[in-house]
């Protein structure tokens, strides 16, 4: 069952990015897509993110696109439970990959120069070994205190969008 915290798939003309989940910690097996405007999540002891997903021993990949509002130095912070990587413009920021289960890993941060209306790659990985799971994403650059990403300032990458666009329309 999908927890109270668990987000509602977006449309796919929304703003958001293209969730990618997978069984085991290490994407094992693929179990569900979908889009999602935001990378706040919360699953206690062995909620499942979703249909497909156990509730434990999972992995997690976001992909799409990040712009900021203003150009500068733009902060990034995660507290997490299980690991987490990221990526801005190909860039590996955050290396908080677990290679065994009984290491937590908390409060982690970054910063990086970015200039504002531009459509950076951006991706995250996440894993989850087991009992609770979450995540807390957010950032801080000029003009904007450290608060949680926005959904507008992600968009999917133009292949997933056109294919969500396209499933959508035939009904496959």
């Amino acid at each position: 069952d999908e927890g109270p915290d668990t987000p509602l798939p977006e449309s796919p003309s929304g703003p958001g990015l293209m969730a990618d989940y997978f069984t085991g910690e290490n994407f094992a097996s693929p179990a569900l897509s979908r889009v999602e405007s935001r990378l706040e999540f919360y699953w206690p002891e062995t909620t499942s993110p979703g249909p497909g997903v156990p509730g434990d021993y999972f992995s997690t990949r976001w992909t799409g696109r990040l712009t900021v509002p203003t150009t500068g130095s733009w902060q990034f912070f995660a507290d997490v439970d299980d690991g987490l990587r990221v990526w801005v413009n190909g860039q590996l920021l955050l290396d908080k990959w677990n290679p065994p289960p009984a290491v937590y890993w908390g409060l982690a941060s970054t910063s990086i120069v970015l200039t504002a209306g531009t459509a950076y790659d951006f991706k995250v990985e996440y894993q989850d070994f087991f009992s609770d799971a979450y995540l807390n994403f957010r950032w801080a650059g000029p003009g904007t205190p450290q608060q949680g990403v926005p959904a507008s300032a992600f968009s999917l990458p133009p292949a997933s969008a056109a294919a969500l666009i396209s499933t959508s329309t035939t009904g496959e």
